[in-house]
Order: structure tokens, then sequence, then C-alpha cells
């Protein structure tokens, strides 16, 4: 036979093509092997799918770090990242600037509350691993490249609702929502968020979250 009808899993009549030099078992072993392989292959390409995203989140990070970027010590940082993902090629024996030590975070205080911003993929990765507490307050734009905002508190105490909104306001306006009207932030206490063994400098998980409307607004 070079056709034979077979019902699907959903009942549907499918047509098959056979070949007739071949007994109905060996017709049979011949699609099972390529339904293996087919299947192993979407393994792989799911596995690549979720590192072409992750890359793509990345670098699409660094562009918001050279469009918010501040003083030459930012541009380094981002060239730097780059050079270490294999993305620009190093100069050689050529010695990069000499810079003046700068913290990876702007400061911004309000009402004496002491909100840090995250500056480009390391300093979001040094306020979020190295500076938070467990009671700490952390936001970040929602679904969209951007700074790691930190809300400092250390009497473990309710955050005040304008306090909220200020350090969610920053969260917006140093990501690329920033020419909005109006952008969803994120936020959650920082002991609920982690930063994934092996993920690209910036990227975390969360494991509770709520979310806040807001207009971008510049410390």
């Amino acid at each position: 036979m070079e056709q034979v009808d077979l019902a699907g899993y959903d009942g549907v009549s499918v047509a098959v093509r056979l070949d007739p030099k071949l007994t109905p078992a060996r017709n049979a072993d011949r699609f099972f092997r390529k339904y293996k392989k087919a299947k192993a292959g979407h393994t792989i390409i799911m596995q690549r799918l979720h590192q072409a995203k992750e890359e793509a989140f990345y670098l699409t990070s660094l562009q918001s770090s050279v469009e918010q970027a501040q003083d030459q010590s930012d541009f380094v940082d981002v060239h730097s990242a780059l050079v270490a993902k294999g993305h620009l090629k190093s100069r050689g024996r050529e010695k990069a600037p000499v810079l003046p030590a700068t913290p990876g975070y702007r400061k911004v205080l309000f009402h004496e509350w002491e909100i840090l911003v995250g500056k480009g993929a390391k300093g979001n990765d040094y306020i979020t691993t190295k500076i938070a507490r467990p009671d700490d307050l952390w936001l970040h734009a929602e679904g969209m490249p951007g700074s790691h905002v930190l809300v400092k508190n250390p009497k473990r105490a309710d955050i005040p609702a304008d306090v909220l909104v200020k350090a969610a306001s920053l969260a917006a306006y140093y990501s690329k929502g920033k020419a909005g009207g109006k952008v969803s932030v994120t936020y959650t206490r920082a002991g609920l968020v982690k930063k994934p063994r092996g993920a690209k400098p910036g990227l975390v998980t969360l494991t509770e979250r709520k979310s806040i409307m807001v207009k971008p607004e510049e410390g």
C-alpha cells in the first residue's frame, strides 16, 4: 500500500503516505524515528529561542543605558559589557580611559526616604543583589528594559503611598517607556526578587508582584 487512512488523536481521519517497499512494521518504525527526531529538535529550538529572547532583552537594556548615559563612565560600562559578551572586539593593547570610580546607581532623597536607581545592567545587578535587603521595595517598568529601582527600608516600615508613586515614576522615567503617557510599573519586596544562576546582567525573576500606573518623572 502507498497510503493508509488512520484516525488521529482528535478522531479525524488522516491520510498517511507509506513506502510500499517496506512492511507495515518498518513503516511504523520509520515514522516513529521521525517523530523522535522532530521532538528532540523542538526541545533544542525552544531552548535557543529562550536564549535569543534573553539576549535581545539584554541588548535592548544596553541600548537604553546608552540613551540614558550622563557621563563618560556610563559609555565605558556599556562598551565593556559588549566586549565581555563578544559583541565587540577588544582594542588589543589600547588602554581604556581611566575614570574616577562612580557608583552604578543614582540616589534620590524623597521625604527622607532613600531611593536608588540602577545605571545600566551592571548597576541594576549591584543594587538588586548587593545592596537590597528583604524588606526594601523593588520596582521596574513592566515588560520593557529599564532601571531597577530600590526604596531603602531599614526600619521595615510601611512604604507611604507617595513614596511608592515617586519610586514608580522614576522606574518609568529610566525605562524604554519614558516617552509615553503612563507606564505600568511592577513592584514587590526585594526579598521576592531572585537572579537565576547564569542569567545575564539585569535579568531577575519575581515570586510575587503588584503593579501601578504612573507618569514618568525624573528625580
